[in-house]
């Protein structure tokens, strides 16, 4: 990927249609934003813990691409997010929500600048070019993304502890679900983004469409197809299989078995299907575990979605590697 944060930062500060495009692009994010928002409250609802938090994922690539615009782009979501919260029928304590002002107020921008403290020093930081293929880029990317997750896990149950929501004793065990979580909905959404949508934002923002990819577009379709079918596909006999036999119980340990789609996607589609699979793949595995009721089961399903955007983030940066060392030997040649 190129070096997208300075270069869209510096778009940004351009008049008339780029603003224009830009607020676009806002309005999107913000609807974006509260519908992964909601789809993670609607499975605490119903009982059942959400494996992930796709939210956590937005805000990654929103503060890593925008930064300071990016920032309050974020304060303006988790605003919004306040706010539905007291006019939703969702299963909240409101005297927690409501307790003080200086409470609420720093339970809207502590986990927003948790994540801004790792990724605008970053951004600043990091002038190569963004870029998966590079074992050291993906590494440093879990390691951002675990320092974020856990500031932002640290801040949160710090509140809840203060305002008597949590014991310490309990604080124990929601640390953990929450810093997860988080991570979880980083690994699997921000290279999705990184990869293919962060690329086409500067275009966009400069003429106003997104590129055209001529032939390669037309190949790009169709191995998004046939990487949807071969999910879809995997997820069915995965889990119709043990359903049909009865075991359910042992669900985690099979669901380990999908590392071998996700790899011969990665390995003959590369990156850009890589990161695709992985995302319908958690995106299955959350359904699934809410369908079938697999909450006790919850940590082992997290371990098998760390693992599936793990192998799908390395191998399929390694055979986009591979791929850009062929074509560049093919035009030497």
């Amino acid at each position: 990927m190129n070096n997208q944060p300075d270069r869209v930062s510096t778009v940004l500060l351009l008049p008339s249609g780029q603003r224009r495009r830009f607020l676009l692009l806002c309005c999107v994010y913000l609807v974006l934003w509260q519908v992964t928002w909601l789809s993670a409250s609607l499975l605490d609802r119903h009982g059942i813990v959400s494996p992930w938090y796709l939210p956590a994922g937005l805000r990654f690539c929103c503060l890593l691409i925008f930064g300071w615009r990016g920032l309050l782009l974020e304060l303006t979501a988790d605003l919004l997010c306040g706010l539905l919260q007291f006019t939703l029928p969702i299963d909240r304590a409101t005297v927690f929500l409501s307790d003080k002002p200086s409470w609420l107020f720093y339970g809207w921008v502590a986990p927003v600048l948790a994540y801004a403290a790792v990724l605008l020093p970053l951004r600043r930081w990091m002038r190569d070019a963004w870029d998966f293929t590079r074992p050291a880029h993906s590494a440093l990317f879990l390691v951002v993304a675990l320092a974020a997750s856990t500031l932002a896990a640290l801040a949160g149950t710090f509140r809840m502890v203060y305002t008597d929501f949590l014991t310490l004793a309990q604080w124990s065990s929601i640390l953990p679900v929450w810093l997860i979580g988080d991570f979880i909905g980083i690994l699997t959404l921000a290279p999705l983004l990184l990869v293919r949508v962060a690329p086409g934002l500067q275009h966009y923002l400069q003429q106003g469409r997104w590129p055209r990819q001529h032939q390669s577009g037309v190949a790009n379709g169709s191995a998004d197809l046939r990487t949807t079918l071969i999910v879809l596909l995997a997820l069915l006999l995965v889990f119709g299989i043990p359903w049909s036999l009865e075991l359910i119980p042992h669900f985690p340990l099979i669901a380990l078995l999908l590392l071998l789609p996700l790899a011969w996607v990665a390995l003959n589609y590369g990156l850009r299907s890589a990161v695709l699979a992985v995302l319908l793949l958690d995106s299955g595995l959350v359904l699934l575990i809410a369908l079938f009721d697999q909450r006790d089961h919850s940590l082992q399903y997290q371990f098998v979605m760390i693992a599936i955007a793990l192998v799908g983030l390395w191998l399929g940066g390694a055979v986009e590697a591979r791929n850009r060392i062929m074509a560049r030997y093919r035009d030497f040649a």
